[in-house]
């Protein structure tokens, strides 16, 4: 299956790279950042700074799912970003643990916890199934 990620924290973004990755997904994963870049880009991810260019190679992927975090350190919000994606909300599914996101079809909320809990590991796994 192909997921793409976009979450502005590294961290979390490692968690979910690595339980998808290691399932087999094809995955395509952005970080949107307009601000100092601790970590250097490589093959897992790359920095984005506009919703355009997160756009564009999101409908470039073609992905099967999108996680999509809600509170990005940006202007813009998970809100915005499914809107100007257009992707069906059958596709989309929120990892903000602190708002609804009612624009995606699913939620998954766990994503702190990817490193140390399995459960979070299987919760993610059947969600994006």
């Amino acid at each position: 299956m192909k997921i793409a990620i976009i979450e502005d924290d590294i961290g979390d973004l490692f968690g979910l790279l690595e339980v998808l990755k290691a399932e087999g997904h094809e995955v395509l994963a952005l970080v949107p950042c307009n601000r100092l870049r601790l970590q250097k880009e490589g093959n897992d991810f790359k920095y984005v700074e506009t919703l355009e260019e997160i756009c564009s190679m999101v409908n470039e992927f073609g992905p099967d799912k999108v996680l999509l975090d809600h509170s990005l350190d940006m202007p813009y919000k998970g809100d915005e970003v499914a809107y100007k994606l257009g992707i069906e909300r059958s596709k989309l599914i929120g990892t903000s643990s602190s708002f609804t996101q009612s624009y995606c079809d699913k939620r998954f909320g766990a994503k702190s916890h990817l490193g140390h809990r399995d459960f979070a590991k299987f919760e993610l796994l059947k969600i994006v199934a």
